[in-house]
């Protein structure tokens, strides 16, 4: 596993409080408001009109969690993230919410709809997990990626064109 990407970089990254020192929270709020903003309308009328079930898959600290929540009131969201440490900050913040601890290479919560943002370009295995997300979905998976990214962040290891 690259050192940046590891399970306990990233509990280091939430417990030392780089994540917020860094905009972590902000960037995550921000991708999810782009997001919904960017859903086809077919895609907002289902959410707005069924209670399904969304999955943030990689949640961080659950800020698109809640955004996504009071964005479609009918459908009950729920969060994984593999750093216990993101997902207890997740379940103080919003305990509505239903947080796990989960490794994407082992288990996704299974869901009407799987989201998530700014994840794959961390893992070694993209598109194997594009898969299993698939597979955990019964109506979409949406994906926010970083496209033709240069910022030049160590954590990013995938590029996608």
């Amino acid at each position: 596993m690259n050192q940046f990407n590891s399970k306990e970089y990233w509990n280091n990254r939430f417990s030392s409080g780089s994540w917020e020192d860094n905009g972590g929270s902000e960037q995550t709020a921000y991708f999810a408001r782009i997001a919904c903003s960017l859903f086809p309308d077919f895609v907002k009328c289902d959410l707005l009109e069924n209670a399904w079930t969304i999955v943030d898959v990689g949640c961080a600290e659950g800020e698109a969690v809640d955004l996504l929540s009071k964005e479609f009131p009918n459908c009950t969201l729920m969060g994984q993230d593999v750093s216990e440490e993101a997902i207890q900050i997740a379940e103080r913040r919003y305990p509505d919410y239903k947080f796990a601890v989960a490794d994407v290479y082992k288990s996704i919560i299974r869901a009407d709809v799987v989201f998530s943002s700014n994840t794959l370009e961390h893992l070694e295995n993209p598109l194997s997990v594009m898969r299993r997300l698939c597979e955990a979905a019964s109506k979409y998976v949406i994906l926010m990626l970083p496209f033709e990214d240069g910022s030049n962040c160590q954590e990013h290891i995938n590029f996608f064109h």
